[in-house]
């Protein structure tokens, strides 16, 4: 069954409601500002059981799941959000300056890609040993940092405090002098 319930009685918003088959309460309502019940341009889906509001496209068209404030064009209040379901789930972010693709793939690495999925260039991943591997799929050594290149760069200066300091072992450092 469902009920239209208009702007009447002080109400600011109009929604549908669903009945349980089971029950002559209303579950679920769909409508204008149902979690808010105000004048603004909302759409929600609202749990009426748990007085909760479980979806939310706001006037500016940003969706929120779990928040009546999206700040983004995909808010999605959890701590944990499943996207895909295979062995290769990848989300694609798009730009002017072009598309990246970030997701896990069937070897549990983590990897990002520049370009068309599927055809573009493997940037960098994480592999399922916590490995960073920078231009290269595969590690070799066992490092924990393996960068597929001819130099590293470290962009910020730092001079040991004297010219017998013994340094750290492992540190690295440059200053303009060396």
């Amino acid at each position: 069954a469902a009920r239209f319930r208009g702007n009447s009685s002080g109400n600011n918003n109009t929604q549908i409601r669903f009945y349980g088959a089971n029950t002559a309460t209303d579950q679920w309502a769909v409508g204008n500002a149902v979690a808010t019940d105000d004048a603004t341009r909302n759409f929600d889906i609202y749990d009426l059981v748990s007085n909760a509001n479980r979806l939310r496209i706001d006037s500016s068209g940003r969706v929120g799941i779990g928040t009546t404030s999206p700040g983004y064009a995909l808010d999605v209040a959890s701590a944990v959000a499943q996207i895909g379901n295979s062995t290769d789930a990848f989300i694609q972010y798009k730009s002017t300056a072009g598309n990246w693709h970030v997701g896990a793939n069937s070897s549990n690495a983590y990897v990002f890609y520049s370009g068309t999925y599927g055809t573009g260039t493997e940037r960098a991943r994480i592999d399922s040993s916590g490995r960073l591997l920078v231009g290269t799929s595969s590690q070799s050594g066992g490092s924990l940092l393996q960068v597929n290149d001819n130099r590293i760069r470290i962009a910020t200066a730092k001079t040991p405090a004297s010219a017998t300091d013994t340094g750290v072992a492992g540190e690295i450092c440059w200053d303009a002098n060396y």
